[in-house]
């Protein structure tokens, strides 16, 4: 009897009952870690972009520690002492310096601040110094007004060495006009400090009303009693010391009605005018 093979039929679409379980058991499989894998992924990224916020937290936060140690730990101007002025106000001398509370003060620029203030022109001396841990003291001399000088229609304040300290306010010129001695022509002030060394030194200076620059090379001095004084012109010679010394000796306990005292050709002549 021939022997016969049987051969599994192939039918186009048909699997095997063995083969449908193992598929069937192998989707469950999948499905089962497909949705904690899932899950994990969207944990995993919700916490890195509650980390990446928490890390800018903690820097921000870290930098404004930071800051406030460091603000903490820094001397700041808390106090301004001002001192020696007059004229101007406390204020005045603040704002001049450009001091602010609050300001680092190790880092204060002390000649700067000093420039600054003296730039006033009634400041005629300035220091400026630290006093750890907050105070900056400044400590200021003002000028001292010594004459008026008459230029150009305007009056201005002089000092004794013959700076001009500022321009005086038409309004106050009829209050304070008599007080100070009179400087006329261009160049009075350039040597006005020499003379009136000369007149302090003889005592004669609270008895001179103006003095005059004549050309630029000698002085007409105009006494409180009408009398003009002509001083010669001072050659280096000592002539003026000497002219000083002479009227000083004029005036020495006398009432002068002399309208006019020439010292000009001393020491040889003195001519006086009644």
């Amino acid at each position: 009897m021939p022997h016969i093979r049987l051969v599994p039929m192939k039918i186009q679409g048909y699997v095997p009952k063995s083969q449908q379980v193992l598929v069937q058991i192998r989707k469950k499989h999948h499905k089962r870690y497909i949705l904690p894998i899932i899950l994990g992924l969207a944990v995993c990224c919700v916490m890195v972009y509650l980390c990446r916020d928490a890390l800018k937290i903690w820097n921000s936060g870290a930098k404004i520690v930071t800051k406030m140690i460091a603000t903490s730990m820094t001397p700041t101007l808390r106090t301004i002492q001002v001192s020696g002025n007059k004229r101007l106000s406390q204020d005045d001398i603040i704002k001049l310096s450009g001091l602010y509370d609050g300001a680092n003060i190790l880092t204060l620029d002390l000649e700067g601040i000093r420039a600054d203030i003296k730039s006033n022109s009634w400041i005629s001396e300035v220091s400026v110094r630290r006093i750890f841990p907050d105070t900056v003291q400044i400590t200021v001399e003002e000028s001292i007004v010594n004459a008026l000088w008459y230029h150009n229609n305007q009056y201005h304040f002089v000092d004794n060495k013959g700076q001009v300290i500022t321009q005086v306010d038409t309004k106050d010129i009829s209050n304070i006009k008599e007080e100070y001695v009179v400087l006329l022509g261009d160049n009075a002030c350039d040597t006005y400090a020499s003379l009136n060394a000369l007149l302090v030194e003889h005592t004669i200076d609270q008895t001179v009303k103006a003095l005059e620059r004549v050309g630029n090379r000698r002085w007409n001095v105009h006494l409180k009693t009408g009398t003009i004084v002509k001083l010669p012109e001072d050659n280096g010679s000592g002539i003026l010391s000497k002219s000083i010394q002479t009227l000083s000796k004029i005036l020495a306990g006398k009432t002068l009605d002399y309208a006019i005292i020439d010292l000009r050709l001393m020491p040889d002549k003195i001519y006086i005018n009644k």
